[in-house]
């Protein structure tokens, strides 16, 4: 998506606890003019979207500026362990927002900061003389530039949702597959239905190996009140782990072969 210089776009970010969305968090959002070095948004909260893990500062909150880059951070709170608590990314007026995973892809990606973002693409002592309040942040957190789960890219919330929602493979899947209600949510204690659950399908060669993080989620639905899945996912013939996940209930699996 492509803007004109004094457009505006929503920030975006899935925050996540040991590669798994996470919900009920207060996030909070700051960005910094790369020209000046200006705090021009200081920690202001940021929205959720359901129960998703997602979080989005929305387009008209945005501070009204022309041909500008903003250094954002999102803070993820206490709640987080050190690794999953912080994000950063650019923030282009008259571009595209795009997330990067450490300050290193800030120096070397010469093809994508411009203008006034010069100075952080020469070499590293620069981004330490520029963005001191930045740096100092980083100094104690050592781990946001070691961090493994890399974030995927989006331009807006729509392309955020259509990412992870039901999958794009040749088969159906919901509750009904193998057998009627065969993949209810179900309270394991008194086998009652659990609603607000979200059930995420990932390869079980994924799950198996820790990869759980955002981008190694093929589908993800959620449980209505009856305990059936509220959109049916699309998966290819594969083995899959369903990772059921509900804020007031212990995590949950399912493994499940798709023919």
């Amino acid at each position: 998506m492509r803007l004109k210089n004094s457009e505006k776009q929503p920030v975006v970010v899935m925050l996540t606890n040991a590669g798994v969305p996470e919900t009920g968090l207060t996030v909070t959002i700051n960005a910094w003019k790369i020209s000046d070095e200006s705090n021009v948004i200081n920690a202001q909260t940021m929205n959720v979207i359901g129960t998703t893990g997602i979080y989005y500062y929305a387009a008209a909150s945005m501070p009204d500026l022309s041909n500008e880059v903003l250094a954002i951070k999102i803070d993820g709170s206490a709640s987080l362990d050190d690794a999953d608590r912080y994000k950063w990314g650019v923030y282009f007026y008259g571009g595209t927002t795009g997330w990067v995973n450490d300050i290193g892809t800030l120096l070397t990606d010469t093809g994508t900061l411009k203008g006034n973002a010069t100075t952080i693409i020469n070499a590293t002592d620069t981004v330490e003389s520029s963005l001191t309040t930045i740096n100092t942040d980083m100094a104690k957190d050592s781990t946001v530039a070691k961090e493994s789960t890399t974030q995927a890219r989006f331009d807006d919330v729509d392309s955020v949702l259509a990412s992870i929602s039901g999958g794009a493979g040749a088969v159906l899947v919901n509750h009904n597959y193998g057998s009627a209600n065969n993949l209810q949510i179900l309270n394991s204690v008194d086998s009652l239905p659990v609603e607000g659950s979200n059930i995420y399908a990932y390869l079980a060669s994924d799950f198996n190996a820790g990869r759980l993080s955002v981008e190694y989620v093929k589908a993800i639905s959620i449980s209505n009140s009856s305990g059936q899945w509220a959109n049916d996912m699309h998966l290819d013939a594969a083995d899959y782990v369903l990772l059921v996940k509900h804020d007031n209930y212990q995590t949950g699996t399912k493994a499940v072969t798709i023919a």
